[in-house]
């Protein structure tokens, strides 16, 4: 029973908060897929269209772009 609830306990948890800290414009196109972070490397990689976009997660800047892909959903 108490194995049962402490897992209670722990799903019933707070869950974390987030905010906007920055936003970076990246232009067209506008057909947005996945968005992930790459803590080792601190960037950013954000699909959308036919590129991905590469971004400097501490500074916002804008590191190239990955174009003349056919659709680019999701990123490994």
């Amino acid at each position: 029973m108490a194995l049962i609830l402490a897992m209670l306990g722990t799903a019933t948890a707070q869950a974390p908060s987030y905010q906007l800290t920055k936003t970076v414009p990246l232009g067209a196109p506008d057909h947005w897929d996945y968005i992930i972070f790459s803590p080792v490397e601190g960037r950013v990689y954000a699909s959308h269209g036919s590129e991905v976009t590469v971004i400097d997660a501490t500074t916002g800047q804008i590191l190239g772009t990955l174009t003349g892909l056919v659709d680019s959903h999701g990123i490994a």
